[in-house]
C-alpha cells in the first residue's frame, strides 16, 4: 500500500536581527520556531557552522522589528511592494519604510506621537498582542478590545496563557515566536477558518513547506490533504486522534506518528476509539505497530465516503495538485487502484449528462435515480465474486447488487450537493434476506429511496415504486439495521 502523509504547519519571520543559539529554550519549545522558519516566516541574519539558522532568541525586539514580523505572518509582506506606501514618522530606519508606511496605512498603527513611531524602541508584550489584534481584525475603535487589555483579549480568544508574556520583565524574541505561533490556531475576526488555514489559501507558503515541519497539531490546524511524512509529531492523545480523523478524510493512509511520553497500549486505545466511531467508513485495518511513544497504522477507506468528503469541498483537494492527480488513490476489494482524479472525472461527467441548470433537489434526485437504472445491469453472478458489492462495480462498469446501487447512489448525491444516506438490513422474511437502500434529504426532508428495486432490468422501464418514500410504506418490506442510522421518513414525495 502506498506510503501516505500529510503534514501542515505555519511559521513566522523576524525580520533582519542577530541569531545566535537557543538550546537554553528547550526542544520542544524550539521546534515551534524551527516549524515556522520552514515556513519561511521566521528569518535570521546568519547561520551556525553546520548551517542550521541561529535564531537569538533571548534578544529584545524592537518595535520596527516586531511590526514587520507580524506582516509577514499575516501573509501581507507582497503587499508591501505593491504601492509606494509613506508614513509621517522621522525614527524609521530605510530598510524598514515600506513595511511601516504599510502598516500606517492599513492601521496596524499610528506611531507613539510627535510624529516618531519609536521603531527602535524595545516592543513589549502589550504592543506585540495590539499589533496582534489588529491583524487578526479587531479594533480598538470598534469596542472589541482596549491597549491594556489586549493578552487578556487574546486569551480570551483562544491564545492560552497569553498574559503569562506581560508578566515577566523582558520581552523577547522568544515570546514573539511564540505569540506568533500560537496565533496560527486562532480564528480572525468574522471568518470560520483558522489563521494557518487562510495563510495557506492565500500562498503564503505551499504545501511541501508544511510538509516538512512535521508539526501533527499545526498540519489539523491547516486542514489540507497531504502525505503525512513518518514521524510526525504530536503531544498529547486528543491531538492524535484529530490527525487520524484528518488522514480518513485525505483517503487511504499508511504513516507513524510520534506521541512522546505516552505508551504503545495507550496510544492504540486511542487509536482503536476513532476507528469505530467512524464505522462502516473504514473497510479493513491490514496491518497496525504500536510501541512506546509510536504507532505505524494502515487505514483503508470506502470509496464511497472519501469522494463524500471530496466533494463537501473539492477545493481542499485540488488546492494540493500533486495530491489530487498522483497520490490519493482509493482501491476495491478486487486490488484495482483509482486515483481521485479518475473517480472525479467519471462522476463529474454523469453529472454533467443527468443535471441541468437551474433543477430542483427533487429533479437531481429523479434524474440520478434515472441514470443509474438505465445504465446499470443487477449483476450477483460477476466472475469477481465482491465487484458487484462495490460503487466502483456499478459507476465505472454499470453492473451490480443492491448495495453496489445504494454506494453509487450516495457517491452521484454528494457529488450533486444532496445529503444521502446507504442504509442496510433485510427484506422479506428476515436477516437472510440483506438489503441496502438509501435515504435522501430534499428541501429539507428525509425520504427512503431504492434504486435496486425500481430497475427492471427491462432496457427503457424505469418503476418509482421505491421512490422518495415514507417509513410507513417501506417498513412493509424493509428493515433498517440500528447501527445504519437511519432518519425518520414522515412522508412520502408525490
Amino acid at each position: 500500500m502506498k506510503k501516505r502523509i500529510v503534514s501542515i504547519i505555519l511559521v513566522l519571520v523576524l525580520a533582519a536581527s542577530i541569531i545566535p543559539n537557543a538550546s537554553a529554550f528547550g526542544a520542544g519549545i524550539l521546534s515551534h520556531v524551527d516549524s515556522l522558519n520552514m515556513l519561511g516566516l521566521f528569518n535570521g541574519t546568519g547561520t551556525n557552522d553546520d548551517g542550521t539558522p541561529i535564531y537569538s532568541l533571548e534578544k529584545s525586539p524592537t518595535r520596527t522589528e516586531a511590526l514587520v514580523m507580524l506582516i509577514r505572518l499575516m501573509g501581507d509582506e507582497s503587499k508591501v511592494s505593491q504601492a509606494q506606501y509613506t508614513h509621517p514618522f522621522d525614527d524609521v530606519p530605510e530598510w524598514a519604510n515600506a513595511f511601516i508606511g504599510f502598516a500606517y496605512d492599513t492601521g496596524l498603527t499610528v506611531g507613539i506621537g510627535e510624529g516618531k513611531f519609536g521603531g527602535s524602541d524595545p516592543a513589549n508584550a502589550l504592543q506585540y498582542a495590539t499589533f496582534l489584534l489588529r491583524a487578526l481584525g479587531y479594533s480598538e475603535a470598534a469596542g472589541d478590545f482596549t491597549y491594556a487589555g489586549a493578552l487578556s483579549k487574546l486569551q480570551q480568544i483562544g491564545m492560552t496563557d497569553a498574559e503569562v508574556y506581560g508578566s515577566t520583565q523582558a520581552f523577547t524574541r522568544y515570546d514573539v515566536a511564540e505569540m506568533s505561533y500560537a496565533a496560527l490556531y486562532l480564528t480572525p475576526k468574522g471568518q470560520s477558518n483558522t489563521l494557518v488555514n487562510t495563510l495557506l489559501w492565500m500562498d503564503v507558503f505551499t504545501t511541501e513547506q508544511l510538509d516538512n515541519t512535521h508539526d501533527g497539531k499545526l498540519l489539523v490546524a491547516a486542514d489540507m490533504p497531504d502525505i503525512f511524512y513518518d514521524d510526525t509529531t504530536v503531544f498529547t492523545l486528543e491531538d492524535f486522534q484529530s490527525l487520524v480523523y484528518l488522514a480518513m478524510r485525505n483517503g487511504d493512509t499508511y504513516f507513524s506518528v510520534h506521541i512522546p511520553g505516552f505508551t504503545g497500549d495507550e496510544i492504540a486505545a486511542a487509536y482503536y476509539e476513532v476507528l469505530e466511531s467512524l464505522n462502516p467508513y473504514v473497510i479493513y485495518i491490514e496491518y497496525t505497530e504500536h510501541w512506546n511513544s509510536f504507532i505505524s497504522v494502515n487505514i483503508l477507506m470506502r470509496d464511497v465516503y472519501m469522494l463524500e468528503y471530496y466533494y463537501k469541498d473539492p477545493a481542499r483537494y485540488t488546492k494540493n495538485y500533486k495530491i489530487y492527480y498522483t497520490d490519493l488513490m482509493v482501491i476495491d476489494y478486487s486490488d484495482n487502484y483509482y486515483h481521485l482524479r479518475e473517480w472525479v472525472e467519471t462522476v463529474d461527467g454523469i453529472l454533467a449528462e443527468t443535471i441541468k441548470p437551474n433543477m430542483s433537489e427533487r429533479d437531481k434526485v429523479k434524474a440520478l435515480h434515472d441514470y443509474l437504472v438505465r445504465n446499470t445491469v443487477y449483476d450477483d453472478m460477476g466472475s469477481e465474486i465482491l465487484a458487484p458489492h462495490m460503487e466502483k462495480s456499478v459507476i465505472f462498469d454499470g453492473r451490480g447488487v443492491c448495495d453496489g446501487y445504494a454506494n453509487a447512489f450516495k457517491v452521484l448525491a454528494n457529488a450533486a450537493g444532496l445529503e444521502c444516506k446507504v442504509i442496510t438490513g433485510f427484506v422479506g422474511e428476515g436477516p437472510d434476506n440483506g438489503h441496502a437502500w438509501n435515504q435522501i434529504k430534499i428541501d429539507g426532508k428525509w425520504y427512503n429511496i431504492d434504486v435496486t428495486w425500481d430497475d427492471p432490468d427491462r432496457s427503457g422501464v424505469i418503476l418509482y415504486d421505491y421512490f422518495c418514500k415514507s417509513d410507513n410504506v417501506f417498513s412493509r418490506e424493509h428493515v433498517a439495521d440500528e447501527f445504519s442510522n437511519p432518519e425518520r421518513c414522515l412522508s412520502s414525495l408525490d
